[in-house]
């Protein structure tokens, strides 16, 4: 009979090197899922399972990877805002970079 809190771990089948190497990704998950069902830890997180790896913690503060336009451009487009529509502004702006663009291909096909 099983005390409360204590689990009680199976023995785990055995495995050859051979039978390993030659597995589709469809097996070797179900592997994994049989293993965690013998109370056994399948894989290493910092291994498997993150494409770029854990990062280190704490984050620092200047790890931001929400910047979507360059620092200069945000400063100008916050100029141009008024009463808070930082929409409109952002509006305004993307077409000035489309006027200007027009206007440099039209110069250079001339």
């Amino acid at each position: 009979m099983e005390a409360f809190g204590q689990s009680i771990q199976k023995e785990a089948p055995a495995e050859t090197e051979a039978e390993t190497e030659h597995r589709t990704a469809n097996e070797i998950a179900l592997h994994q899922l049989k293993m965690a069902a013998y109370g056994i830890q399948t894989f290493s997180p910092e291994v498997q399972g993150h494409k770029f790896g854990v990062p280190e913690l704490p984050i620092p503060r200047d790890m931001n990877h929400k910047t979507r336009y360059d620092p200069l451009i945000t400063q100008c487009t916050k100029l141009l805002m008024r009463n808070g529509k930082l929409a409109k502004a952002q509006r305004v702006r993307q077409n000035l970079d489309n006027e200007r663009r027009n206007r440099v291909t039209d110069s250079d096909s001339q």
